[in-house]
């Protein structure tokens, strides 16, 4: 009996532990980060960031490793955990996380976007780092209704869906590819996304325009005097017969 309730106990910490979430007080306590694997190209552009995965420590020390494991956004040194996001484990699925997991930084490092496809209906996630080095998950429009109403198609005809982050068009505008199986096949469109200095996320932003009305210096002169260019220019003879403007005789 105990022996199941502790097998029941494992699978319910493995479940749980991919929900994305802000560290509670057991997690900010834990050290199990600092053992973290880091994955595979996940460090960000300026180098003080990088997801790692990695087990929970009941106690002080590697040995204390329990069976929940997850992956975390963690400064590269791995001295603290800051936010574990939504995706599986190598542990958890036997498969190498980059085979599952997208993930996109900004270019100022502020901003990760990351999508686990293992969902029949898997969603965007973006994740802010302010200065003060913490990080929080931001919320995510409703990006299959965005995307169907895009196409043309109803909801409900899409069996499946993904929402896998493509690009940084700007440190604050991120193209998100949406794709949907339908029973006439699959269908891909391309929403972007602007985050503003709240983080709040949206489909709508003001592109760059160009500075119109704007006055240009112009060079004056005093209203009697002739324009250079002609006044030197010699007095035009008429042409004289049977020749033309050209100098060419007529034919």
């Amino acid at each position: 009996m105990n022996s199941k309730l502790i097998a029941v106990s494992a699978v319910f910490a493995i479940v749980t532990i991919a929900e994305a979430r802000e560290p509670e007080e057991w997690w900010s306590r834990q050290r199990g980060i600092t053992e973290g694997i880091l994955v595979e190209g996940s460090v960000s552009p300026d180098k003080k960031y990088a997801l790692f995965e990695f087990h929970k420590w009941e106690g002080q020390t590697s040995d204390s490793a329990t069976t929940a494991t997850g992956v975390g956004i963690a400064p590269a040194d791995r001295s603290k955990l800051l936010f574990i996001i939504d995706s599986r484990t190598k542990w958890m699925t036997d498969k190498k996380v980059t085979s599952f997991l997208t993930f996109k930084w900004n270019d100022d490092s502020t901003l990760l976007a990351t999508h686990d496809s293992g969902a029949k209906h898997s969603k965007l996630n973006i994740y802010r780092i302010p200065n003060s080095g913490s990080a929080v998950s931001l919320e995510v429009p409703d990006l299959l209704t965005i995307a169907t109403k895009k196409l043309g198609i109803p909801t409900s005809t899409v069996s499946s869906s993904g929402q896998t982050p493509i690009r940084w068009r700007t440190p604050h505008v991120l193209e998100v590819s949406v794709g949907v199986n339908t029973l006439k096949g699959k269908l891909t469109t391309i929403v972007p996304l602007h985050i503003d200095a709240e983080g709040k996320v949206s489909t709508q932003w003001s592109k760059p325009r160009m500075r119109t009305g704007a006055v240009h210096p112009t060079l004056t002169r005093p209203a009697s005097a002739a324009p250079p260019a002609l006044a030197s220019l010699p007095a035009r003879t008429a042409p004289r017969a049977g020749v033309d403007d050209r100098g060419l005789g007529k034919k």
